[in-house]
């Protein structure tokens, strides 16, 4: 949807009926679907209300969890190989093949398992494991090498160290196999927050000319202050959905409430929910390499190799940046770079956006206006995984049914126009006030997939 001049506006015989937007919203409450084109600085409003990504609290959701009216959880499965610390302290080096003992913080491996220290080397289960007290685990292991004098480095024994799981070998007339389980399921929490802007208006100001928008062939029209209003709630909506922080803890209690003791839901933000689990990256100056190491890190997490679309919600800094190293580098931008609505639907990534492709991935620079605002002095950006999980977009968007957009209206003498007959005022005052309202949250199905860069200043 776009906003578009009163003088371009062509007559009534040339086009369909001019429509109120507001009546129209009271009769076809999904039409915020197609308000949302309207802002295409608002990055999480395109990847989830115009793409269909919108999620109500009582539909029939196998993988979303209610616990209270604005509180739910959902299951997140990911299929990254677990790393096991080391629990205690090793000084043997296995010179010479020798076997030695290792204390790790769980049982994971199994005999005749080979995983990996931090430094690659490779070691051998030879013996079963034994349970210690406190869940930790007894191993002996031998170093696997074609020579005998090599020996581990002793640093990458350490406690607090990783190993990683690599495969198991087998002798001949081997009696027994053993699985791993690679996917983990983990339980995530959030709330869905309430957003309302309002303000009162005198007649005059309601006399004057209506801001025209128009979607497809369609025209709709909204007095200046709710089309102001509009614009601030959708920030409110970005911001809260983008950068959140959230105010509930562990167990899920609201901290903050009103004097009375209503309790008032913050929604955690998908930049602060994605912190916990997603690779961070910092750079001085932007360049190819970076943004070559940042899709191949989020793309080795995704299901596919291939044919992944990324968005990256980048302030201006970073937008403006990425096309000076991209133009340069690849001379031509994607110009069929799609992304997916919740039906399996191809929708064009649309002329706002600067689109490329990398080893058969499409990355798609989105600029974004609340990061914009909120770090204007250097370079920030969101990579985000756009594809589908099962049945699920990655990154959706929780409401309550009908309550995603609507309003209200106090109307005094002269109404909406500032001149109209009115029965049955709500004040006698030449004026009237309006609001728009709103219900939102973010879930993100697999936040591993994503990543932060972030530009160092000042050093």
């Amino acid at each position: 949807m776009k906003v578009v001049s009163f003088n371009h506006i062509p007559d009534g015989a040339a086009t369909k009926t001019i429509q109120n937007l507001g009546a129209v919203m009271g009769l076809k409450p999904h039409i915020s679907q197609q308000i949302v084109t309207m802002y295409p600085n608002l990055t999480l409003q395109k990847l989830t209300e115009q793409l269909g990504s919108v999620y109500h609290k009582d539909t029939k959701d196998l993988n979303l969890k209610e616990i209270e009216a604005y509180e739910y959880q959902w299951k997140i499965k990911t299929n990254q190989i677990p790393r096991i610390m080391i629990a205690e302290d090793c000084n043997e080096n296995g010179a010479y093949g020798t076997e030695f003992r290792l204390i790790l913080e769980k049982k994971f491996y199994d005999i005749q398992d080979a995983f990996e220290l931090e430094n690659e080397q490779i070691l051998f289960v030879t013996r079963y494991p034994k349970p210690l007290p406190g869940g930790r685990c007894e191993y002996w292991v031998k170093l696997v090498s074609g020579s005998k004098e090599s020996t581990v480095n002793t640093n990458y024994l350490r406690r607090d160290k990783k190993t990683k799981y690599l495969t198991n070998y087998q002798p001949e007339l081997s009696d027994i196999g053993f699985s791993k389980s690679f996917w983990n399921a983990e339980m995530h929490r959030n709330f869905i927050s309430r957003h309302r802007i309002g303000d009162s208006y005198s007649g005059d100001f309601a006399a004057m000319k209506k801001v025209i928008m128009q979607h497809g062939k369609d025209f709709y029209q909204l007095p200046e202050l709710e089309k102001d209003l509009l614009d601030q709630l959708y920030l409110a909506f970005e911001n809260s959905m983008l950068l959140g922080p959230g105010n509930f803890d562990e167990n899920g209690k609201i901290q903050i409430t009103m004097e009375d003791g209503r309790p008032i839901p913050m929604g955690l933000g998908l930049i602060p929910a994605i912190k916990k689990y997603c690779g961070q990256t910092r750079y001085f100056y932007l360049t190819d390499a970076i943004l070559r190491q940042i899709i191949s890190a989020c793309v080795e997490k995704m299901p596919q190799r291939t044919g992944n679309t990324i968005a990256v919600a980048c302030n201006w800094r970073m937008y403006e940046d990425a096309q000076v190293v991209l133009d340069n580098l690849l001379k031509t931008r994607a110009q069929d770079a799609y992304f997916y609505d919740v039906k399996g639907n191809k929708i064009k990534v649309g002329a706002h956006y600067h689109a490329y492709e990398f080893a058969g991935n499409t990355i798609v620079f989105m600029h974004n206006d609340a990061l914009t605002e909120r770090y204007p002095d250097k370079g920030y950006g969101v990579f985000i995984d756009t594809n589908r999980y099962g049945e699920e977009s990655n990154v959706q968007m929780v409401t309550l049914k009908n309550m995603s957009l609507f309003s209200a209206s106090l109307l005094g003498m002269g109404g909406k126009s500032g001149g109209q007959s009115v029965e049955n005022v709500g004040t006698m005052v030449h004026g009237g006030r309006f609001e728009w309202m709103g219900y939102r949250g973010i879930k993100l199905a697999n936040p591993y997939t994503s990543h932060i860069l972030e530009q160092n200043v000042g050093w």
